[in-house]
Parts: C-alpha cells; sequence; structure tokens
C-alpha cells in the first residue's frame, strides 16, 4: 500500500492507494505537485495585481485629497 499525506498548517490529509504500481504513483505524484504550483502561481499573481490595484487606488486618493486630480 502506497500513501499520499498533505499537510498545510495543522491539518492532514492521508490518501492511500491499495494495488497501484510504482510508476503510476510516480507520475500521480509529480502530476499533484505540477498542479500544485501551477494554482500558487496564479494564486500569487493576483495578489501581486490586486496589491498593483490598490496602490494605484491609493495613489488617486491620496491625489484627490490634496486637490490633484488626473482626468
Amino acid at each position: 500500500m502506497k500513501k499520499l499525506t498533505i499537510s498545510i498548517g495543522k491539518h492532514k490529509a492521508v490518501i492511500r492507494f491499495k494495488n497501484i504500481p510504482l510508476k503510476d504513483f510516480t507520475k500521480l505524484r509529480w502530476r499533484l505537485v505540477e498542479q500544485n504550483i501551477a494554482e500558487i502561481t496564479t494564486d500569487c499573481f493576483e495578489q501581486i495585481e490586486s496589491s498593483k490595484n490598490l496602490a494605484q487606488n491609493q495613489t488617486k486618493y491620496k491625489q484627490h485629497l490634496n486637490g490633484k486630480t488626473e482626468e
């Protein structure tokens, strides 16, 4: 029996596989890693874009308060 353990903070999930060849199990593990990396990359990109938008909005608001509006 082979198992995958996924830990997030204090939480843990264990997935057990019966009768799975090592080759298939290894492929499955790497596919899960690749998907997770892609998801993390997407999340990071979205957070960066959100931070940029927030910074731009803060700058516009400060300019508005100072009477410097861009039209």
